[in-house]
């Protein structure tokens, strides 16, 4: 082999490479998610701890966009992932999840509920901040699940707005998911 033709291979080996390597990076790059400027109208938290950790945020904005972020874990000594869904829901939909906040129940509940906690604690929070309505709801403790979808013992109307945003939160499609560090 001539010194020219060792040349060729290694120019042709390495633009392989760096072709290669511009692919991977082109199909795994992190997708990205538009979210909508401004704060959301409506903003859900919920986190669990028993063993499993899990924290749950659901963003609503003004234009119907729904991003869900959760975050979980099993033991602290496992890898801990951060999953993104996003969402869209048409005005209807949105202005009656808005109904349920707008009712006078809602914003006659007090700002925090507490349950005596076991060993398994719950945490939901709730808010919304849309014309001229601005009010946040925490629940804390355990109440009674209701085949883990519902919490009937919450005040009305909570464990209906829990369902409903649980109903949103389904309709979300996965758009990435990470690792996440401690």
């Amino acid at each position: 082999m001539t010194v020219r033709t060792k040349l060729y291979i290694g120019l042709l080996a390495l633009v392989v490479v760096m072709v290669g390597g511009s692919l991977w990076f082109l199909f795994n790059a992190t997708p990205v998610i538009d979210i909508p400027e401004g704060k959301p109208i409506i903003a859900a938290e919920s986190s669990y701890t028993l063993g499993a950790q899990d924290r749950d945020r659901l963003f609503i904005y003004e234009n119907g966009m729904v991003v869900f972020v959760e975050d979980e874990w099993y033991r602290p000594t496992m890898s801990k992932t951060r999953t993104w869904n996003v969402g869209q829901l048409e005005k209807v939909e949105l202005d009656n999840i808005i109904l349920l906040f707008q009712s006078d129940n809602f914003t006659a509940l007090e700002d925090s509920y507490k349950w005596p906690p076991p060993s398994r604690v719950f945490n939901y929070i709730v808010s919304i901040d849309y014309q001229g309505i601005t009010k946040t709801v925490t629940v804390t403790g355990y109440p009674t699940p209701d085949e883990g979808l519902t919490y009937p013992d919450m005040p009305y109307p909570l464990n209906e707005i829990y369902q409903e945003l649980k109903q949103v939160i389904d309709n979300t499609e996965e758009v990435y998911s990470e690792p996440i560090q401690s």
